[in-house]
């Protein structure tokens, strides 16, 4: 793979560059290359692809200051450091690497905690995003309990990530989680609405192909049979997108109906404030322990 031609293509030779994200741990075939450039811009990432491998390059910084961040930073490879600037970042990572993972599970608890409320407060309302905001407190509690353990939070790796934790303290979390995401109701045909919904989505309100990822990812994983962790794949991302779309999808009605069959939302108005408040339980519980 020439890097380089496609760093050159996009006008990025000038920076400091880093390769990280499941390739540099165990990546699946479908599985794109993540590439970090240090150029300290804040713009959407780039999704291209080169010799049958999608390539998605991030705009990093060097200043970052983002414990969420951060911690993806960890376990970069270097691919360009001419004036040893990741080098140096990244001993300064490693320093604080404990700490980075700490202060992350802490913010993911309490991000967990808020959405609780949101849904709550939204159920309350008949606001359409109310178990949309349920579900993204179950995928932020899911980021805390990677975390504390010392693990990165991936996407489409994360449920294999949380099957292998030896930790009886999580177990009741983790069966609430997938109680909650609704990872054992994965059917094919189920899978494929929420593909085709999580696709439209990111192509209404990203429009940077990384809809090319998902799809890539909905058949790689339907056709090997992980029909549960494609589930919580495709809700974890649509969770992602959402957060950083913000208040267009609460300015565009629309937006949330798609994301109800992306996300894969069902049961009562009952069932769906009872979950807020284990939840909140389970997130308010694990912080109390870890602080």
């Amino acid at each position: 793979m020439d890097i380089e031609s496609i760093l050159e293509e996009y006008s990025l030779t000038d920076f400091a560059v880093g390769s990280g994200g499941c390739w540099n741990d165990a990546p699946m075939e479908c599985c794109e290359r993540d590439i970090t450039v240090f150029d300290g811009r804040d713009e959407s990432d780039l999704v291209t692809e080169q010799d049958g491998t999608i390539i998605r390059i991030h705009h990093g910084s060097l200043n970052e200051h983002h414990s969420s961040v951060l911690v993806q930073f960890c376990d970069l490879t270097i691919l360009r450091d001419e004036r040893w600037e990741i080098r140096t970042f990244m001993s300064k990572l490693r320093e604080r690497r404990d700490i980075l993972f700490h202060d992350s599970t802490r913010d993911a608890l309490l991000d967990a905690m808020f959405c609780t409320t949101r849904a709550r407060t939204g159920l309350a309302s008949n606001d359409v995003l109310a178990p949309i905001w349920l579900k993204c407190a179950a995928f932020y509690l899911a980021d805390a309990i990677c975390l504390l353990h010392g693990k990165r939070p991936s996407p489409a790796h994360m449920l294999g990530i949380l099957r292998g934790l030896e930790d009886s303290s999580t177990n009741e979390a983790l069966e609430l989680i997938h109680s909650c995401v609704g990872t054992r109701r994965a059917t094919p045909t189920l899978l494929d609405r929420m593909a085709r919904s999580a696709i439209g989505f990111s192509d209404l309100t990203e429009g940077n192909d990384h809809s090319r990822i998902i799809a890539r990812k909905h058949e790689y994983m339907t056709g090997n049979r992980y029909l549960a962790d494609c589930h919580f794949y495709l809700g974890y991302v649509c969770r992602n997108i959402m957060i950083m779309a913000g208040d267009a999808v609460q300015s565009r009605p629309g937006l949330g109906h798609i994301l109800k069959t992306a996300m894969d939302i069902e049961g009562s108005t009952a069932e769906h404030v009872e979950r807020c408040g284990s939840l909140r339980n389970a997130a308010s519980d694990i912080l109390s322990r870890t602080t």
